[in-house]
């Protein structure tokens, strides 16, 4: 798994829109000011891009799904912070054992864990994916 992606220079463009372009072209178009074609060229917004947003298709975040659903990603979260608070933070190497525990409680296997167990990178993309709740801090003992 790669941490940080670098996108090379003759790769294709994503997204060179804002969401405040994309309302504004949405709104033009349902209100019949401009058509597809008019409000792409205006706003520099792909054509295609209008007309999936119009008929509501690619409305999933773009990249992999995660391994866990987001209710079982809270639950963790949940109960990391509860244990933190009172004192004994987790390491990464803890943080595996109790999603392997987890997973193993509620009868789930995931097949991109190697023997129910994530990985230390899974550990960093949870930590990073819940940045706002949780740190990764490290303990002097």
């Amino acid at each position: 798994m790669v941490r940080n992606y670098k996108r090379s220079n003759d790769s294709r463009s994503y997204k060179n829109y804002t969401e405040q372009q994309l309302a504004d072209a949405l709104t033009a178009i349902s209100s019949g000011e401009m058509k597809f074609r008019e409000a792409s060229v205006h706003f520099k917004i792909p054509i295609g891009t209008l007309h999936n947003k119009m008929k509501g298709k690619h409305t999933n975040v773009p990249g992999h799904q995660t391994a866990l659903a987001e209710n079982e990603e809270k639950v963790i979260v949940d109960y990391m912070l509860a244990v933190a608070s009172w004192g004994f933070p987790f390491s990464t190497t803890e943080v595996q054992l109790i999603v392997s525990s987890y997973l193993k409680l509620i009868g789930k296997n995931v097949a991109c864990f190697k023997e129910n167990t994530p990985s230390s990178e899974w550990v960093t993309s949870f930590v990073r994916r819940h940045k706002k709740t949780i740190t990764n801090t490290m303990s002097k003992h």
